[in-house]
């Protein structure tokens, strides 16, 4: 099987921090290009149009983390 993507490019720097700090950056970048795509596979678009909700995740002008829920009816995304 051909790679996407090499482990580097696949998690952050703050990943790849926490996994060499723990000892998993060689076993977790083996597999992890295997878990982050390029592509939505067409199950994982029709689950998530079910949905109700949506988290969403952004950094503000500070560096502040910040999530929120939106929500509607199944569909709204």
């Amino acid at each position: 099987m051909s790679r996407l993507f090499e482990p580097d490019d696949v998690f952050h720097d703050g990943e790849l921090a926490v996994q060499e700090r723990d000892g998993s950056k060689d076993s977790v970048g083996r597999f992890g290009y295997r878990m982050v795509r390029p592509f939505m596979p067409d199950q994982h678009r029709d689950f998530f149009e079910m949905l109700p909700f949506v988290v969403v995740g952004m950094i503000d002008e500070a560096g502040q983390p910040w999530a929120t829920f939106a929500s509607g009816k199944p569909g709204f995304i």
